[in-house]
């Protein structure tokens, strides 16, 4: 990919790019997709603002799921910040109601729900490394609450967000109203939901650690786990 690369002219590399994104609107070619992302990655600053104008007119009339998951798979999280503010709003709008509708069910690997507009909730796990630029993040963050808030009632909805969006949750919310909901469920053995909150230990505040570690303790006698300390390890 590299070589070919290579053999473009600097000055022609966006022409290149914007050529076969026009006539890869609707592709699912892994390779193709890679290669979209590495010339993206591979323009300057003046050609990624010429290309970023290109793609806002896209989003700001396309319905095309498909194209919105082309879209954020080639650019870089960062360009999001320079889209045309009437389709940033647009699709952060589209992507967060594909976020409220979101379940993860565990037994089947599968995202399931659908927005009333005929989204699948799939398309806003794309919003995962995107979210942190949202203008719209007061209503991702209301959303996430209220997923959480729901936990005893559906463990898909949080599973959801979990799975996608612990990231954000934990470097960007920092929520402790969501912290002790997940905490509750540690303590009551929840596997999915220990799993992402130790990914993250590192984001707690010491307070919270200790807290996780309780749980953990709790979580460990109801899977009959017998963890030794340091010192009793016999090697």
């Amino acid at each position: 990919m590299e070589l070919l690369l290579l053999e473009i002219p600097e000055k022609y590399k966006l022409d290149v790019l914007i050529e076969i994104y026009r006539k890869s609107k609707n592709i699912t070619s892994k390779n193709s997709i890679l290669f979209l992302k590495y010339l993206v990655k591979n323009l300057n600053e003046m050609q990624k603002d010429q290309f970023i104008k290109i793609y806002s007119k896209d989003l700001l009339i396309s319905k095309n799921s498909s194209l919105i998951r082309l879209i954020l798979s080639i650019i870089e999280p960062t360009m999001w910040k320079g889209i045309e503010k009437k389709a940033k709003f647009r699709i952060e709008n589209i992507l967060i109601d594909c976020i409220d509708v979101g379940f993860y069910n565990i037994e089947e690997d599968r995202t399931y729900g659908k927005t009333n507009s005929g989204y699948d909730s799939s398309l806003g796990t794309w919003a995962m490394n995107f979210c942190i630029y949202f203008d719209e993040s007061v209503k991702l963050n209301g959303i996430i609450h209220r997923k959480c808030y729901r936990i005893d009632e559906n463990t898909d909805e949080v599973y959801y967000v979990l799975k996608w969006f612990s990231k954000y949750i934990f470097k960007n919310i920092n929520s402790s109203y969501i912290f002790n909901k997940l905490i509750t469920k540690i303590s009551e053995g929840d596997q999915f939901v220990e799993k992402y909150v130790s990914e993250y230990r590192d984001e707690l505040s010491d307070e919270q650690q200790k807290e996780l570690d309780g749980a953990i303790l709790k979580f460990n006698e109801i899977h009959g786990i017998d963890l030794l300390s340091d010192y009793e390890i016999p090697f």
